[in-house]
């Protein structure tokens, strides 16, 4: 891998498709360098923006029907091929699979319709100013900041959480909006031990409909129900 940055290692490190020890280098690497932590949030912003096209209205744009399959199956085809041949190192920027023949075509597609997307406003905001909330627990350091933006999709959130325990084989960590008369999740993750937690999650739920944002550690990831004690907590600007 190269020494000096982990660019071209970041597509397969929010792909999954690293080894333990490479994807403990790039984590690593991420801790220490601003460069690549943000090339690392630009590049992972892709998957909310997938999810976003798939919710886009289809008087608004018709998306080929076979893209999210054609990709999938580049990405196999490519992971495949890596198992066959020497190790490098996984080359994982957008430029270089674009370059891949069995990639090439499946991502042409997909910047085409990025493009006629932007061209469109498709990814404008509803007008919402982003909300920035800070979360914390009196019984522990973990600290947190949450930025929400909503736009005609939802409402993306944008976590920066630090000193979170760990999470032990099975447990996760699960983000929830919540007010006097329930709650809705927006989403899980798990930790590591050390490791600064960065993650967007996206949620149909919208902040000025609730009070407060939450994180709390759930014993069982396979139950949907909120059954573990809250760790962190923080209150939503009350509606303009």
């Amino acid at each position: 891998m190269n020494g000096d940055h982990v660019r071209e290692e970041l597509g397969g490190y929010l792909l999954g498709a690293l080894d333990p020890s490479e994807a403990d280098h790039v984590r690593a690497h991420l801790e220490r360098c601003e460069e690549c932590s943000r090339e690392h949030e630009r590049l992972a912003a892709v998957s909310p923006a997938l999810s976003f096209l798939q919710r886009t209205p289809e008087t608004l744009l018709a998306l080929p029907a076979t893209l999210e399959a054609d990709v999938m199956r580049g990405l196999a085809r490519e992971r495949d091929r890596r198992t066959r041949t020497p190790r490098r190192g996984w080359r994982g920027t957008l430029e270089d699979l674009a370059r891949r023949p069995a990639l090439a075509g499946a991502l042409a597609g997909c910047a085409a319709t990025v493009a006629v997307v932007a061209l469109t406003g498709a990814f404008s905001s509803d007008g919402a100013p982003a909300q920035t909330v800070a979360l914390s627990s009196p019984d522990s350091p973990a600290r947190a900041q949450a930025r929400l933006r909503s736009d005609a999709a939802g409402t993306q959130v944008r976590l920066r959480i630090r000193e979170l325990p760990p999470t032990r084989p099975g447990e996760i960590y699960e983000v929830w909006l919540v007010r006097e008369d329930g709650r809705v999740s927006a989403g899980t993750f798990t930790a590591v031990a050390g490791d600064e937690v960065r993650l967007t999650l996206t949620t149909a739920a919208r902040p000025a409909a609730y009070d407060r944002i939450g994180i709390t550690r759930e014993p069982d990831a396979l139950d949907p129900a909120r059954n573990g004690p809250n760790v962190l907590a923080g209150r939503l600007p009350a509606p303009q």
